[in-house]
């Protein structure tokens, strides 16, 4: 439609800078490196936002305010999430920081066989295709005792794949207690209902017993028995649960597989109150998922062993190839299979034994440095955490150092400190902000008195 003659009002959408105008800004004032392409999506969408909102009554935003936003997208765009990270919160498995730490010479040998071609499924003494696990999955079995071994991506992963080969259709057979959830939204009674299985409840919260599991076995004819551990919690007081070894007797005299999900992993040592892969296996787990990112100390995987038969099933599954590893996984869980082999500890070993005397003499000398650097701060005792949903209750001693900023909006404080490079989480509590040695690697020290430094400023 024309506007009549004289009509010099203007659509407010004439008001909005076009897609070229702003682009070239974009490259010309922000040092602009994304394609053209990409760049004229991110406008395009957020003109056609400011679109959207003048029909729902909101104004047009100025051209200033435009290219800021715009600006800011793009900036976000380009940021990387992966950024170095000194973890003084004492969790040696924290979840959100990338678990256990793989140590420089994982990373550095990873990086000399994988930057070109590598032999991932080629027999290791012919040029023909072998199988991509060849060298793991014995590794695994020979550790372990275990007659048959899979991995795949994550722990959650092998749980819901050996549901989804062994009790598609069934009953699963599972006491309340061990319903659990645990970060990120892994919830039992979801992943039972995504592999075709049939959750059936027995026991109560607190006290679970054999003729409970005898009683559901005998109504449900085919049912699979499901071992959970309760991963970051425990219960305490007048409690009853069956052990895996009753599980196993009374699995075997029915015919029906025990599948255990425990994902600690623990290969042959038990830590704190968590009982050791090998010996869940010596106890009758006839399929045994854990992680490969807990206590074995290597890269975020899922491992299944057990039974031959069982597994032979497991890996015919059609999602066993969809949830299978990569290259670069595989080599780091190689890696920490034949360190454990060598006798050699993990990084998370080592920072799990790491004794009290050792962490307060190294406490105090830190102190000492910050001190004479201008900085507040005390000692005082405190525990470190395995984390993971590892060994809630593992009493580990540590020597905190609390700093006390000279702001004391902490929270302003810490958060400065996690947006710089590297970041720095801490412990925050009422006094300050806490710092426990045991996940700081000591080459981590000066770089982390120089944040303090900084967020004291």
């Amino acid at each position: 439609m024309t506007r009549p003659e004289g009509d010099v009002s203007q659509s407010p959408f004439e008001a909005l800078p076009s897609v070229e105008k702003l682009s070239h800004k974009l490259d010309a004032e922000w040092g602009g490196k994304l394609p053209r392409s990409v760049r004229n999506e991110i406008i395009r969408r957020y003109l056609g936002e400011c679109r959207t909102g003048f029909q729902r009554g909101e104004a047009i935003p100025s051209e200033a305010a435009i290219g800021e936003e715009v600006a800011a997208r793009f900036q976000s765009l380009r940021q990387r999430q992966f950024r170095k990270c000194i973890n003084a919160t004492g969790v040696v498995l924290h979840t959100n920081l990338g678990r256990a730490p793989l140590g420089k010479a994982a990373l550095e040998k990873a990086a000399s066989e994988l930057a070109g071609y590598s032999l991932l499924e080629m027999e290791a003494d012919s040029p023909v295709r072998g199988s991509r696990t060849a060298s793991v999955e014995p590794l695994l079995c020979h550790l372990l005792n275990a007659e048959a071994a899979a991995v795949v991506n994550n722990n959650a992963a092998a749980v819901f794949l050996a549901l989804f080969a062994l009790a598609k259709g069934k009953a699963a057979i599972v006491s309340r207690g061990e319903l659990v959830q645990i970060g990120g939204g892994f919830r039992v009674p979801d992943i039972l209902e995504a592999s075709g299985a049939r959750l059936v409840e027995v026991g109560t919260t607190n006290i679970t017993r054999l003729a409970d599991y005898e009683k559901a076995l005998s109504e449900n004819t085919g049912a699979v028995v499901l071992k959970v551990h309760q991963s970051n919690f425990s219960i305490e007081g007048h409690t009853e649960s069956v052990t895996v070894r009753e599980l196993a007797t009374l699995a075997k005299k029915n015919r029906t597989p025990l599948l255990v999900d425990w994902g600690s992993g623990a290969l042959d040592t038990n830590v704190g109150d968590e009982p050791s892969m090998k010996q869940l296996l010596r106890d009758g787990a006839s399929v045994l998922c854990f992680s490969g990112d807990k206590l074995l100390g290597g890269p975020q995987a899922g491992v299944l062993v057990g039974e031959k038969a069982l597994l032979m099933l497991i890996k015919k599954s059609p999602l066993y190839r969809a949830l299978r590893l990569s290259k670069f996984e595989l080599f780091l869980l190689e890696e920490a299979l034949l360190q454990f082999l060598e006798g050699a500890p993990s990084e998370t070993t080592r920072l799990l034994t790491l004794t009290g005397e050792a962490l307060a003499a190294r406490a105090t000398k830190f102190l000492a440095r910050m001190k004479a650097a201008g900085l507040a701060g005390e000692l005082r005792s405190g525990q470190s955490e395995v984390g993971g949903g590892t060994s809630p209750q593992l009493n580990l001693p540590t020597t905190l150092v609390e700093w006390r900023p000279r702001n004391p909006d902490r929270e302003a404080v810490a958060k400065r400190l996690f947006l710089r490079t590297p970041a720095v989480v801490f412990r925050r509590e009422k006094n300050g902000l806490s710092l426990d040695l045991r996940t700081v690697f000591e080459e981590e020290e000066e770089p982390l008195l120089k944040a303090l430094l900084e967020g004291n400023a």
